[in-house]
């Protein structure tokens, strides 16, 4: 607690900050934890929650009352949630790079599998960041260099061109 109250400089702010951190900390951490299902994790989500507060507290002149609880209970749900997508983006490489680059093999998978290998490269990438990782269409469009409206025209052509080749190897 004493480096969040090391950023702060008013007294009133500070004893402000201390009551919400002594009222809320076990009751986030709670929250967190049944979110994210690691204690480490949750310690992280429940940390930048509370940043938040240091850098916001002018927002939380009510103090210690149901309305904070309920704002800083959907805050860490909030940041537990992001942590978990930053986390999914990262553990299946190798799905990822089975599809990504030539035409991948796909003998033995399921038959929609096989249907996106014969996709062009940049559909599957985008098919593949869109539905198996969660990105939105920001981050697809920063990925790919592209702008975010094409990256929204281009998982439409991909989504249907997927489909077209689905029907036609009778996986539709």
């Amino acid at each position: 607690m004493l480096i969040y109250l090391q950023t702060i400089e008013s007294p009133a702010e500070k004893s402000l900050f201390e009551r919400i951190y002594l009222e809320y900390r076990g009751l986030l951490m709670h929250e967190a934890k049944s979110v994210l299902k690691d204690e480490s994790l949750a310690e992280d989500a429940v940390h930048q929650t509370f940043l938040y507060v240091v850098e916001n507290i002018y927002k939380f002149k009510a103090g210690v009352c149901h309305k904070t609880m309920s704002y800083l209970v959907k805050t860490v749900r909030s940041r537990s949630i992001d942590i978990l997508r930053s986390q999914s983006r990262f553990v299946d490489i190798d799905f990822y790079d089975q599809f990504v680059g030539s035409k991948p093999d796909c003998t033995g998978m399921s038959p929609l599998a096989e249907c996106m290998a014969e996709l062009p490269e940049r559909y599957r990438t985008i098919l593949i960041m869109r539905y198996h990782y969660g990105f939105e269409f920001r981050e697809i469009a920063r990925q790919m260099a592209i702008t975010e409206v094409n990256a929204r025209r281009v998982l439409d052509r991909a989504r249907g061109k997927l489909e077209e080749i689905c029907r036609r190897e009778g996986v539709l």
